[in-house]
């Protein structure tokens, strides 16, 4: 699967999937954490049900694992090796789905889809 522009790679058991920012996924995460600065702190405070969420409700390329088998490899992977992806996903899905040091040119063409 070609990456967009603004998909986040996380490599789980040996794999890399893509995290794809939508209004779906922020949509979902932001419910789950009380806003999407609740699911960047939970991120933050090594909460392992945050970084399983987001992966799970991010991910693109792995629609055939099951949500236990993905827990698995998130923990798998460990917090201090998804920190950063999962962080700049956040931020991305904060930002509308586009990067926010981005230039406005560029920013303006996010993903945008409902994925």
């Amino acid at each position: 699967m070609t990456p967009l522009s603004n998909d986040v790679e996380v490599e789980l058991g040996g794999d890399t999937h893509l995290l794809r920012p939508s209004l779906k996924a922020a949509t979902a995460i932001s419910r789950q954490f009380g806003g999407l600065v609740g699911a960047m702190q939970a991120a933050l405070n090594g909460n392992l049900d945050a970084f399983q969420f987001v992966v799970k409700t991010g991910i693109v390329t792995a629609k055939n694992i099951s949500t236990e088998d993905l827990k698995e490899l998130v923990w798998s992977a460990g917090m201090r090796k998804l920190s950063d992806p999962v962080s700049k996903y956040l931020t991305l899905l904060q930002n509308g789905g586009k990067d926010p040091d981005a230039d406005e040119e560029d920013a303006s063409t996010g993903n945008g889809g409902e994925g």
